[in-house]
Formats: structure tokens, C-alpha cells, sequence
């Protein structure tokens, strides 16, 4: 994990430790230190039209 703490696996809260590590890192990147990784990259992803989607839900049953 790139943020290197230990927080359980089932913790949904951002703690004060998670955002000054988060400030840090980017502090960081920002003086040319550290790797920049694209993980959360969507260049690859293909944005789907609306004329796509709606008959997509129109064939969806309604509840």
C-alpha cells in the first residue's frame, strides 16, 4: 500500500494519520521525489453515449 499504514481492511473513515501521509506524499511528488503511479488512470476507459445507455435500461425489467 502506498500510504504504508496500518488500518484494518474494514475501516471506512479517513483518519488524521491517512490525510497528513496523503499531504506528505503529495509534498513530495510535488519537489520531484517519489514515482507517480496511474492506477486510478481512465485514459483507457471508453465513456459510454447516452444512446447507449438508454435502451440498455429500457430492457431492464422495472421493480
Amino acid at each position: 500500500m502506498r500510504l504504508e499504514v496500518d488500518a484494518q481492511d474494514t475501516l471506512r473513515v479517513l483518519r488524521k494519520e491517512d490525510i497528513l501521509r496523503t499531504v506528505k506524499i503529495m509534498c513530495e511528488l510535488k519537489e520531484g521525489r517519489g514515482q507517480i503511479d496511474d492506477i486510478d488512470n481512465l485514459g483507457n476507459r471508453r465513456v459510454r453515449s447516452v444512446s447507449e445507455i438508454v435502451p440498455a435500461m429500457r430492457a431492464e425489467p422495472c421493480d
